[in-house]
């Protein structure tokens, strides 16, 4: 289990961007891919 924030990877603070460094982080950290995610949650602050 990972959790990452895009403000990390883009040195932006509060980036609204697509988080798309910090998905790939998470997966990275899990060892899959996006294939093998069948579904994901996420939440705006």
């Amino acid at each position: 289990m990972a959790a990452a924030q895009e403000e990390r990877f883009s040195r932006v603070r509060h980036d609204s961007a697509f988080p798309a460094r910090a998905i790939r982080y998470c997966l990275d950290e899990a060892g899959v891919t996006l294939d093998d995610v069948s579904a994901a949650y996420g939440t705006r602050s």
